[in-house]
């Protein structure tokens, strides 16, 4: 809900020139500047706190779990979708059956 409103906010201002010119005229530290914009936000009707805003903008340095999962080897390639059909399309499967020479120097 809050990142729709920060969204419905951020539309408005660039649709009103004079909430534009309110918003301009808000200078200060990062943490200021989102307290304030999230108090301007109730005002016109589509709050959002300063946490939200920020969580938003800041850039995160920590991994999602899905992020995490795939780098410790939670899912590959293999899990992807539709990765056996394609591997299977791009590898050609040769047919084995007992009593057939193997001309691979790694079966020798």
């Amino acid at each position: 809900m809050s990142t729709e409103n920060i969204q419905k906010f951020a539309a408005a201002a660039q649709a009103d020139p004079t909430l534009q010119a309110r918003v301009q005229s808000l200078q200060a530290s990062p943490e200021t500047l989102a307290e304030n914009l999230a108090t301007l936000s109730q005002e016109v009707g589509h709050p959002f706190t300063a946490e939200e805003l920020l969580a938003l903008t800041t850039p995160s340095n920590e991994l999602s779990a899905a992020e995490l999962e795939t780098i410790t080897g939670g899912t590959g390639l293999s899990d992807l979708p539709g990765f056996k059909q394609i591997a299977e399309a791009l590898i050609p499967r040769k047919q084995i059956k007992p009593g057939d020479k193997i001309e691979d120097p790694w079966f020798t």
